[in-house]
C-alpha cells in the first residue's frame, strides 16, 4: 500500500507542476503579445463645381428687365449641396426675379441653399431667371454670384434632405 501512496504523491506533484508551468507559460505569452501595425488613411470628398449662366447681348436701359438664367454644375467626382450668394452693386439698383423654389434663402447668414442633393454631372435648377434694373439707373451695375459646395455625405440625389441638414453640413466646414 505504501507504494501506491508513495506513486499518488509522484502523480499528484508532477500534476501541480505541469499546470504551474503552463500558468506561468500562459502569463509569459499575455505579457509579451505585439500588436501589428494598423494604419488608416482618410481623405475627404472631392467637389468640383461651377457657375453656369446664361447671359445673352440685351440692350440695357434703366428699368429694363434682362434675361439671365443662372445655375451651378456639379462636374463630380462626388455628389454636392450647393449654396450660392447673389450681390448687386450699387445696392438697391436691380432686384432678381424668377427664383426657383428648390431655393431657400436664409435670411440669418444672406445665403441660398439649394434644397435637394445635386448628382454628378447635374445642375441645380435656376436660382434666378431675369435682373429688372432700376429706371434710375444712371452708371453701371453688377451682379456677382458665388457659390460654395460640401460634401453630401450618405446622402443621394434621390433623398429628401431636411434643410437643416443641408445648412448643418456648412456649418461643419465653415465654423472653427
Amino acid at each position: 500500500m505504501k507504494f501506491q501512496f508513495k506513486h499518488k504523491k509522484v502523480i499528484i506533484t508532477l500534476a501541480a507542476c505541469a499546470v504551474i508551468a503552463l500558468g506561468v507559460t500562459g502569463t509569459y505569452a499575455t505579457l509579451t503579445d505585439v500588436a501589428g501595425k494598423v494604419m488608416n488613411h482618410f481623405s475627404g470628398e472631392e467637389i468640383n463645381t461651377h457657375i453656369d449662366e446664361d447671359f445673352p447681348p440685351q440692350e440695357v436701359i434703366p428699368g429694363a428687365t434682362l434675361d439671365k438664367d443662372v445655375k451651378v454644375a456639379n462636374d463630380g467626382p462626388s455628389d454636392a449641396f450647393i449654396r450660392a450668394r447673389v450681390t448687386i452693386s450699387p445696392e438697391g439698383m436691380a432686384e432678381t426675379l424668377g427664383k426657383d423654389a428648390n431655393w431657400y434663402y436664409n435670411t440669418t447668414d444672406g445665403w441660398y441653399y439649394y434644397s435637394k442633393v445635386v448628382a454628378v454631372g447635374s445642375k441645380t435648377t435656376s436660382l434666378f431667371t431675369q435682373v429688372k434694373l432700376d429706371g434710375q439707373l444712371k452708371e453701371n451695375l453688377d451682379v456677382t454670384v458665388y457659390q460654395e459646395a460640401v460634401g453630401c455625405g450618405h446622402y443621394t440625389a434621390e433623398d429628401e434632405v431636411p434643410m437643416q441638414k443641408i445648412m448643418e453640413a456648412f456649418e461643419k466646414v465653415t465654423t472653427k
